[in-house]
């Protein structure tokens, strides 16, 4: 087992910050997937970046997003902020099993939160996931049902819809 910093943990290091500069925020598993090494050697590259400066550490719900700066990670929460507005519109309540359903269903937003999270309903980071994006937009829940946040989804304001006719 080496004592030191190897070349090797070096070379990642510099991968990986080449990595935040070009898409601006990774969850874990997308640089554990670029990098080609396991979850926990991700993680270490990770936070020797934070370490030297150069990476954020994010936390939403139970995942954790890595982004090159807070101007970075501001922007991806917004986006992400945005695609959950516009699917929750005209809707009355809100939880997040049912922002996942919607998420399912529409590509756009499948595409953007498919990069951070697993879009599977079994996937607890997800839910917890989007638990958090939910408190970002519409505050604290309304009520709970049972273990369940229920949030309350103000009118759509300035929203133009498409006529079916």
């Amino acid at each position: 087992m080496p004592r030191g910093v190897t070349r090797t943990i070096l070379s990642r290091t510099e991968e990986m910050h080449r990595l935040l500069l070009s898409e601006g925020c990774v969850a874990v598993e997308k640089a554990r997937r670029a990098l080609g090494v396991s979850r926990m050697q991700a993680r270490y590259v990770l936070s020797r970046l934070h370490a030297e400066g150069r990476a954020v550490p994010v936390a939403v719900g139970r995942a954790a997003l890595w982004c090159r700066d807070g101007e970075a990670a501001a922007l991806i929460l917004g986006e992400l902020a945005d695609e959950a507005r516009r699917l929750l519109c005209g809707l009355r309540f809100a939880t997040p099993s049912r922002l996942l359903k919607l998420i399912s269903r529409d590509e756009k937003a499948s595409r953007t939160f498919s990069e951070y999270i697993p879009l599977s309903p079994k996937a607890a980071a997800a839910v917890s996931f989007l638990n958090a994006i939910l408190q970002l937009i519409l505050g604290q829940p309304a009520m709970h049902s049972g273990a369940t946040p229920v949030y309350l989804v103000p009118p759509c304001r300035g929203v133009k819809f498409k006529s079916w006719r």
